[in-house]
């Protein structure tokens, strides 16, 4: 009794397992019809935006066919500005970079500018300072000349008298 169970639960099994595989299959196939459906939905929508009134099957492929052609004529212009456009970028690139470098070399310049200008300003700062030492000097110098001079006009003036008084005295 025990095999014949085992049997049966081994068919069990195994049946289960077949109808497990079928019920995918099966659901494999419904979804494939699913989706076919939905396709078949899109398309038909897809034709009954199209206006066939009027005309042949034939005119709209060709009207179809010519939108196309304008579509890659217009699409070929596009590129071609966008062609256009990124040169100019990179010929602005390039103009950005020789004009970064011309400021540059323009700040350097300015640089050496500014350090000459610094340098010659100390220079007439110590010009200046010596021209005030000297200025000193000559006021000293021109003193001194006043003082000697005075004391000549007073030897000036007593020799003058002192002459006179010899002259008197000699007459």
């Amino acid at each position: 009794m025990q095999k014949e169970y085992t049997k049966v639960e081994e068919r069990y099994e195994a049946l289960t397992q077949s109808l497990k595989g079928r019920v995918s299959l099966d659901s494999d196939y419904k979804e494939k019809v699913r989706k076919l459906g939905a396709e078949l939905k899109s398309i038909t929508e897809c034709l009954s935006t199209v206006d066939c009134k009027g005309g042949s099957l034939e005119e709209k492929i060709g009207n179809l066919l010519e939108e196309r052609i304008q579509l890659v004529d217009a699409e070929k212009k596009l590129k071609v500005e966008i062609e256009r456009l990124m040169a100019e970028k990179e010929n602005q690139a390039f103009d950005l970079t020789m004009t970064t470098e011309k400021l540059s070399e323009l700040k350097q310049e300015y640089n050496t500018l500014a350090a000459s200008l610094n340098k010659l300003e100390k220079e007439r700062n110590d010009k200046d300072a010596e021209l005030n030492v000297l200025r000193t000097e000559m006021m000293k110098i021109n003193d001194e000349n006043k003082n000697k001079d005075e004391i000549i006009n007073l030897l000036k003036a007593k020799h003058g008298t002192s002459t006179v008084d010899l002259t008197q005295n000699e007459q």
